[in-house]
């Protein structure tokens, strides 16, 4: 975009003291150079006095009145309380929510309104209440978030109808995706889960501005035609029956490992830039399977001064409860030495990722029994890992560390958000200081932010390979490109989803690849047929259990 003067934005918002995300967002945007606030609109909400409650419950609104007592009146959600502009923002334009008769239609802009909107002749106008708009072509268009959050609290009508993950996106004009995000939602957890969407919603509008501004908007999906439907708000029952739900402990159970299911890990002898290529060998080399109630998963390597491939992975033993960090080398012939133990893990704690620095081999471990996120040393006798340096002051699930570009990136997830939010953060070295990227978390999406492997760069380019949590019982692995990494910035694309070990013996899932040459680490899954869906089996049959092709 050329600079010609600052860029005029408009912004929509509910009511006249908007929600507390949507004034979070119009600080963010003003807060960005180069941009300048011409005009905020309110649009109007329901009016009507709480003392009519009953009648409101007989009319046509009787859903709506139900949600407002539950979800305001308790103060629930925190992010969609009214909150008036603070001084900051009093210097900016702004039209009322009401008509010339004192009144408004929840939801709708008034013909002064629209009349005002065209004359302030915005470059952009965001919109981010839930009105619909017609003869307005800003230059550089309309961004507007669908489904809107002004009608209910983000994943809310999910919870209603039956759907256990939300998708918000950010578009202009209704079509080009600028922002997403994917989270799962459960009735138990909707308020925290609701906040949290919201919060990272609100930095959407700010960061596509900025850019705008500097010539890099780029859509994350195409251009495209699209139908538009209308939206039938969930029922009376629907919302009662959330209610009960809410009240019942336990409905909600995360994939738990069980005799059903074995993890296991193989190698894959085709370097990890052979994923990114459609109908690539997948040839894996599975190990011999592991005592009944045992996995092994999340494998990570290196070469040692013997230049024998050596493999660290999490060990799970559901006999006794324990997990540990354990090593053993694969040979040619598939016959295993006994494994070594390394370390003891806590529960919850695994995923060892595994880095070299000179002659050391290092590991970054999230501990949740010490609350930080640790870096281990390999002792002199290959025997067990020491504590060597502590990185974060909090935990991180996951936790990826590497060198790009001159700076040391240390990326993972929380404890609260373990599938969805990506945290980042950077620093001058191995060992530190790490900071927080400036919008951390850079992203919330449950099919492609928690890490799952090691990044790697082929011809050029920087690829992460991440987790796609979207179905619990049978995970599979994304391979995102990385558009844009510094401290102020980031952007990835998901750009394939890597295929599951078809007509192998551990075909049902994978987390985990990790770069090593000329070979890759990958783990895979093994749901008995017995408990697996019919509709996911492989078709093909007669095949080795130790090949398999996409």
């Amino acid at each position: 975009m050329a600079n010609e003067g600052p860029l005029s934005v408009a912004v929509i918002c509910t009511g006249d003291a908007p929600p507390r995300w949507q004034v979070e967002a119009l600080l963010a945007m003003a807060g960005v150079p180069g941009v300048r606030l011409s005009l905020i609109v309110f649009e109007a909400v329901d009016t009507r006095p709480e003392a009519r409650l009953m009648d409101r419950f007989r009319g046509p609104r009787w859903r709506r009145a139900f949600v407002d007592n539950w979800a305001f009146r308790g103060q629930r959600f925190p992010a969609v309380m009214p909150t008036p502009l603070p001084e900051e923002l009093r210097n900016v334009p702004t039209l009322p929510s009401t008509g010339d008769d004192g009144l408004g239609t929840a939801g709708t802009l008034t013909d002064a309104q629209v009349e005002a909107l065209k004359r302030a002749a915005p470059d952009v106008l965001i919109h981010l209440g839930r009105s619909l708009l017609a003869d307005l072509t800003p230059a550089h268009g309309i961004w507007s978030v669908e489904p809107s959050p002004a009608a209910d609290p983000a994943g809310l009508d999910e919870l209603l109808t039956g759907r256990d993950q939300a998708l918000l996106t950010f578009k202009r004009n209704g079509i080009d995706v600028l922002a997403e995000l994917c989270t799962r939602v459960t009735p138990h957890g909707i308020e925290v889960q609701a906040d949290r969407m919201l919060a990272h919603l609100a930095t959407w509008p700010a960061q596509g501005l900025a850019d705008l501004l500097n010539g890099r908007l780029v859509p994350v999906s195409a251009a495209k035609e699209v139908e538009v439907t209308e939206h039938k708000a969930p029922g009376n029952a629907a919302f009662l029956s959330f209610l009960m739900a809410r009240l019942l402990p336990g409905t909600v159970q995360p994939a738990r490992l069980n005799k059903d299911r074995e993890w296991n890990i193989g190698i894959l002898h085709q370097p990890i830039s052979s994923l990114l290529n459609a109908g690539g060998s997948l040839n894996v080399r599975w190990l011999p399977a592991p005592p009944e109630g045992c996995h092994r998963m999340e494998a990570f390597g290196y070469i040692d001064g013997e230049q024998r491939l050596n493999a660290v992975y999490l060990k799970v033993d559901e006999r006794t409860g324990q997990r540990s960090i354990s090593r053993l080398r694969p040979k040619g012939d598939n016959v295993l030495k006994r494994s070594r133990h390394l370390l003891e893990l806590a529960d919850g704690e695994g995923y060892p990722f595994i880095l070299t620095a000179g002659s050391d081999v290092l590991m970054v471990l999230g501990s949740t029994s010490r609350g930080r996120t640790e870096l281990y040393r390999l002792n002199g006798e290959s025997t067990g890992f020491d504590l060597h340096a502590e990185l974060l002051d909090e935990v991180l699930l996951s936790p990826t560390l590497f060198e790009h570009e001159g700076r040391w990136w240390l990326m993972g997830t929380t404890e609260a958000l373990p599938d969805e939010a990506l945290r980042v953060f950077h620093g001058p070295s191995l060992t530190g200081p790490f900071l927080p990227h400036a919008n951390d978390p850079v992203k919330m999406d449950l099919r492609s932010a928690r890490p799952a492997g090691t990044p790697f760069v082929w011809e050029g380019q920087l690829w992460r390979p991440a987790l796609d949590g979207s179905d619990p019982v049978r995970p599979r692995v994304v391979l995102n490109h990385v558009d844009r990494l510094s401290p102020a910035e980031f952007r990835e694309t998901p750009a394939r989803h890597m295929p599951y070990f078809l007509g192998t013996t551990h075909a049902h899932g994978v987390r985990t690849v990790c770069a090593m040459g000329e070979v890759t680490l990958v783990d895979g899954l093994r749901i008995s047929q017995t408990t697996a869906p019919r509709s996911k089996r492989s078709k093909k049959k007669g095949r080795s259990s130790r090949s398999g092709r996409s």
